[in-house]
């Protein structure tokens, strides 16, 4: 759908990732703007790559909802998206983590006036043997509460109440046990 971001919880994933995507365009031969943003480029990097994201999918990119871009783009990133980056996209792929981050995370999607988009989170990857990756920056029972909580929401609209709701539910319970633990 022209533009998409995708969100992974670490650096390798997302490395994996864009390594796999762009293959895939190589072979298929497909004009799409890959661009890949992570932690581990020096801030000077990250500086020019949100810039220049900034310029493919900034609101003079976007005119009554619909992507005026060239190409089409795929930014595959980590939480490093999550803030200080005016862009919009279509279609949010993410990996699960607390609902603090995807909230922020979908806020790079249909960010702008008459745009509509979609969010879509996934369960984190298993490894050889089956399991569950680690959740790792996260703790497991966010992660846990967030999955599940997010069933309430599937296939539906969600705007601000619906977004505070979800962070409620998920994260209502440790922030109390932080504030308890401060005094």
């Amino acid at each position: 759908r022209h533009c998409s971001l995708v969100v992974c919880n670490t650096v390798q994933r997302a490395q994996e990732m864009y390594l796999h995507l762009s293959e895939m365009i190589t072979r298929k031969r497909l004009t799409i703007d890959l661009r890949l943003l992570h932690s581990r480029f020096t801030d000077a990097d990250r500086k020019q790559q949100g810039e220049e994201l900034g310029l493919l999918l900034g609101k003079q990119q976007w005119e009554q909802g619909v992507y005026q871009g060239e190409n089409d783009v795929i930014v595959v990133a980590t939480q490093v998206v999550e803030v200080g980056l005016d862009i919009s996209v279509h279609t949010l792929h993410s990996e699960n983590a607390p609902a603090n981050s995807l909230v922020q995370r979908a806020g790079r999607c249909a960010r702008f006036e008459q745009q509509q988009g979609y969010v879509i989170v996934y369960e984190l990857p298993r490894d050889e043997e089956g399991k569950p990756v680690s959740t790792l920056p996260y703790a497991d029972d966010l992660c846990a509460d967030t999955w599940n909580a997010l069933d309430a929401y599937d296939g539906q609209v969600m705007g601000f109440r619906e977004e505070q709701q979800l962070i409620n539910t998920v994260h209502t319970a440790s922030d109390l046990a932080l504030l308890d633990r401060y005094e």
